[in-house]
Parts: C-alpha cells; structure tokens; sequence
C-alpha cells in the first residue's frame, strides 16, 4: 500500500475518532424516554426536543432510579421532579420544579442513578422526571413521565453501573460541587483533544491532496 494510501486511512480513522469525542450524548435505557429520543435534539431545554407528554406513563415507587448510557467520560447530573399532569415549557421553571437527586460519575457508558420522591408525593401523583447531563460541552436534556405508585415495582437487574461498583446515592454538596467543576474541566480537555486531532487529520488531508 502507497504511502498516500496510508495517510488516507489514517486521516479517516482521525475523523471518525473526532465524531466519536465531540459527538457525546447520553440516552436514557430504563425506564426509557417516555417522549422520545433524538440526540441532535437534546441540548434543547427542558425535555431534549420533546414538549408534549407521553399518554402512556410509567408506575415509579418513592425510592427508584434510572438507568443512563453516557458517551462521557465524566459528567454531573441533576433528576429533577415536576408535578403536573399536562405540563408546558413555561412550567419547567424553579418555582415548580423539585430537586430529587443529583450527583457526579468519572466513567463512561451505564450507569444507575438512584432518586426518591418526596415522603409528601402522594401515591397517583402524575410527575414529569427531568434529567439534566453536564459532560463539560453543554446541557442535555431528557424527560420521563411517570405516575408515582409505591406499590409499584421496578426491574433491579437493570440498575447497573458499567465499572461494576454498587449504585450509590450522592448528598454531600460539597463533594458534588468539587467533582462538577473537575469533571467539567475535564470535559473540556477532551473537548480540546478532539479538535486537535481534528486539526492534524485536516493536515493529513491537506498532504494528500
């Protein structure tokens, strides 16, 4: 094989690399995104795209949790709660919403998130979950809509983390601040590695054409 050959596989295989960093996004694996799922859409607030709620919700019981792919390495997360049955974009504000959970994971692809609703959330009560994503590139956004139901039952198997560590739940603000802010930097390191790399494959072309 030419060497101009060469440099041509190697420039593609730069590219797909590049797609792969800058393109991260995380979907939702159980229970799903009620609303749907489009990873162009997610950096639109508050629910990636998807506005209208589902009419088909899911049962979830007061302490449960979600189960998220992430293209991340590491990122920071926020699950929040908005009880209403028909919700609009205008009721996504912080006056309605209420916080469940929020925390910080350092690797990538499955991991659980654990949450609960308030002891106040009465059983029937019709919510919106929102899922906020940091990966250090910009907000994501998900939504679930659930009924919550304590009689309900969820399928443990499916709250996994990748790295094979036990779910945990993260409630020191603190710590969570500190891990947001490193993650983010970190983010952003790989933000700047992937252009970099985009940069020399543009070289490489260059010297092939």
């Amino acid at each position: 094989m030419s060497t101009r050959a060469l440099l041509y596989y190697f420039a593609l295989t730069l590219f797909a690399l590049v797609l792969t960093v800058v393109d991260a996004h995380f979907q939702m694996i159980y229970p799903p995104a009620t609303r749907g799922f489009d990873e162009s859409k997610e950096p639109l607030a508050p629910c990636g795209g998807f506005d209208i709620p589902a009419n088909d919700r899911i049962s979830m019981p007061r302490a449960s949790f979600m189960t998220i792919d992430s293209g991340h390495v590491s990122y920071s997360y926020i699950i929040k709660a908005l009880y209403n049955e028909n919700p609009s974009i205008n009721d996504f504000n912080a006056a309605n919403l209420r916080q469940l959970s929020d925390g910080t994971r350092a690797y990538p692809q499955t991991a659980c998130l654990p949450f609960e609703f308030g002891s106040d959330v009465q059983d029937g009560t019709k919510a919106t979950l929102q899922i906020v994503y940091n990966g250090g590139d910009g907000l994501l956004y998900q939504c679930i809509d659930v009924v919550v139901d304590n009689t309900a039952s969820l399928n443990s198997s499916m709250c996994y983390n990748t790295h094979g560590a036990p779910p945990s739940r993260t409630s020191q603000v603190e710590e969570n601040a500190t891990n947001a802010t490193s993650q983010s930097n970190e983010g952003s390191s790989i933000t700047a590695s992937a252009y970099f790399v985009l940069l020399m494959a543009i070289g490489i072309s260059v010297l092939i054409l």
